[in-house]
């Protein structure tokens, strides 16, 4: 026998050996180990100490007869910041914040002071100094409490309420003053005051065990609104020739005033609006399905 064919028959005990060996380990192991056991959930309810950021779309179209106390929240400007908080594993705070400042300030002194017409004066004076300003706030507070039934990981359903408070005030100035002391000045202030309360049944549906659920809300809103109603005090100064006359008026009209809306019939600034000596407004509106929105939470935990 040659020294290959001795090479080859001494090699091919020793292959399967280690295959043997392989085998045998391998076989131990699957025999021996443990496999995980996995509960894959449907959903990830919320429990207390909870909380959650609340987005909703208004499904209802705005409209002039709409008790409408607010669409939620679906991330456009103007939208409240609304949120939730589990008080207890069926029972939910939830609230809404709208802050809103907007101001405007101008003044300054005219370089060109020619002959000039302005809110119904006829100055033979030339402008000298002006001032516009404007300023809106609006705060508006939206508490509310949920009570949850289900118990369900994948479907809930509750009942709930909301309480609307909202204030509003709007002041403007516009003045102007001429080179010979003539001048016409006018402010103007409006409060407004919104008290609402709403009821609502909704659900949701949690998204596997993602911290998210998607759902539906309705119900029923009453809604009061007071004041929208502009004072205007208003005061010129007029000289014709060598007669020189003051003007003074303290005035109400519906809604909004704006002194740079004149009239081209009469001239008067504000629109040609009426106005009143005594006014009082007020608006109650309450209707069902008011409120029809699509809900998502993101919920996380402390």
């Amino acid at each position: 026998m040659n020294l290959k064919r001795m090479i080859q028959f001494t090699m091919k005990p020793i292959a399967f050996g280690i295959l043997f060996v392989f085998a045998v380990n391998v076989f131990a192991q699957l025999t021996t180990r443990e496999n995980d056991e996995v509960l894959v959930k449907l959903g990830a309810r919320p429990q207390k100490g909870d909380m959650s950021l609340m987005f909703a779309y208004d499904i209802i179209p705005d409209s002039v007869k709409k008790a409408n106390l607010y669409g939620g929240n679906f991330l456009r400007a103007g939208d409240l910041l609304t949120f939730k908080y589990y008080l207890k594993d069926d029972l939910v705070f939830r609230g809404g914040l709208r802050l809103t400042h907007i101001s405007n300030d101008t003044k300054g002194a005219f370089e060109d002071s020619t002959y000039y017409f302005v809110n119904q004066i006829n100055s033979p004076g030339g402008k000298s100094t002006m001032r516009n300003a404007s300023l809106v706030r609006e705060y508006i507070f939206v508490p509310g409490i949920e009570k949850h039934f289900s118990k369900n990981n994948f479907f809930d359903v509750y009942t709930g309420a909301d309480l609307f408070l909202g204030f509003g005030r709007e002041r403007s100035i516009n003045n102007i003053d001429f080179t010979n002391g003539d001048y016409s000045r006018i402010k103007t202030r409006m409060n407004t005051q919104i008290i609402g309360v709403g009821g609502i049944v909704g659900f949701n549906m949690f998204i596997a065990q993602l911290p998210i659920s998607v759902g539906l809300e309705y119900g029923i809103n009453a809604l009061y609104v007071g004041g929208m109603k502009t004072r205007i005090n208003r005061e010129d100064r007029i000289t014709t020739g060598t007669v020189t006359e003051t003007y003074s008026s303290d005035y109400f009209v519906e809604g909004r005033f704006d002194p740079t809306d004149i009239d081209p019939a009469t001239g008067v600034p504000g629109g040609g609006q009426n106005q009143f000596n005594q006014l009082k407004r007020s608006m109650f509106r309450m209707e069902t399905n008011q409120n029809v929105r699509i809900i998502l939470n993101l919920y996380f935990g402390k």
